[in-house]
C-alpha cells in the first residue's frame, strides 16, 4: 500500500512540475517573443475583419401554404430548384423563374422549403395535404413581401393542377348560380301563413350554408394557396458573429500560448 501511495505521489509531483515547467516557459516565451503575439493578433484580426466584411444583417421569415392538388414533394422539388440558384448565386435564372429582376432576386440570402416536422420537403413522399413552409432569409426586410408573392405565383403556375382547377371552378359556379335560384325560389314560398313554414327556413339555412361554403371555396381554388404571413425578424450582425468571436479569442489565446512555448523552447532550452 505504501509503495502504491508513494508512486502515485510522485506521479502527481511530476506532473505538477511539468505544468509549472509549460507555464514557465510560456511567460518567458511571451515576454521575451512578444512580436509574435502582436503578429497572431494582426492575423486574427484580419480573419475577424474579413468574417464581419461578408456577413450581411437579414430578415427571416417563415412562409406557410396549403395544397389541394399534387402531391407535396412536386413543391419541395420546385423550391429545391429555387434554393441550388440561391447557392450558387444565380440571380438572372432565379430572377427568370420568379418573373422578377435580378436586383430583388439577389435580397435571397437562402430559401429552404420543409415539411411540417421540419424535414426537407422535397424528400417527403408521404401522401397527407399537410401545410408546408418556406424559410425565407432576405437581405432588405422590405422585398419580403413582392418576393412571398413571387414565390407563391410560382408555385401556382403548374399547368396541369391548373386545368383541374379551372373544371372544379366551373362545377362550383355552376352550383354556387344553381344555390341561388333555389334560394329565389324558398324566398318566394316563405309567407307569413305557408303551410310548411318552419320546413322552408331550415332548408332555406341549409342552402345558405352550402352557398357560403361553395363561395369561400371557389376563393381558395388554387392549387397551393399562401397562408397568412409569419412575423419577420430581423437578425444582425453581432447576433450572428458572437459565436464566431468567441472561438476566434479561444484559437487565439491558445495559438499564443503553444507558439511562446515552442519559440521558447526551441531558441532558449534547447
Amino acid at each position: 500500500m505504501d509503495q502504491k501511495n508513494t508512486t502515485l505521489g510522485l506521479l502527481i509531483r511530476q506532473a505538477i512540475d511539468y505544468y509549472k515547467y509549460l507555464l514557465m516557459c510560456f511567460l518567458k516565451g511571451l515576454k521575451k517573443y512578444w512580436g509574435y503575439s502582436v503578429l497572431l493578433f494582426v492575423i486574427f484580426s484580419f480573419i475577424f475583419i474579413l468574417k464581419y466584411t461578408k456577413t450581411q444583417t437579414y430578415s427571416t421569415v417563415k412562409l406557410g401554404y396549403v395544397f389541394n392538388s399534387i402531391n407535396k414533394k412536386y413543391y419541395g422539388d420546385l423550391l429545391f430548384d429555387l434554393d441550388q440558384l440561391v447557392d450558387l448565386k444565380e440571380y438572372n435564372k432565379l430572377g427568370d423563374l420568379l418573373n422578377i429582376d435580378t436586383k430583388l432576386a439577389s435580397n435571397i440570402v437562402s430559401l429552404k422549403a420543409k415539411n411540417i416536422v421540419n424535414s426537407k420537403l422535397h424528400e417527403d413522399f408521404t401522401e397527407g395535404e399537410i401545410p408546408f413552409y418556406v424559410h425565407l432569409k432576405v437581405v432588405k426586410n422590405g422585398s419580403i413581401t413582392k418576393l412571398q408573392t413571387a414565390i407563391t405565383l410560382y408555385l401556382q403556375r403548374d399547368e396541369f393542377s391548373n386545368a383541374q382547377i379551372l373544371t372544379q371552378h366551373q362545377s362550383w359556379t355552376a352550383n354556387i348560380n344553381k344555390l341561388k335560384n333555389e334560394l329565389i325560389t324558398i324566398n318566394n314560398l316563405i309567407l307569413p301563413d305557408a303551410k310548411y313554414l318552419l320546413p322552408l327556413l331550415q332548408l332555406k339555412n341549409e342552402k345558405i350554408t352550402q352557398l357560403i361554403q361553395l363561395e369561400r371555396n371557389l376563393k381558395n381554388n388554387n392549387n397551393v394557396n399562401l397562408l397568412n404571413q409569419f412575423e419577420a425578424f430581423q437578425v444582425s450582425k453581432k447576433s450572428q458573429l458572437s459565436s464566431f468571436t468567441i472561438k476566434l479569442s479561444l484559437l487565439f489565446l491558445f495559438s499564443i500560448f503553444i507558439t511562446s512555448i515552442f519559440i521558447f523552447w526551441y531558441k532558449d532550452e534547447k
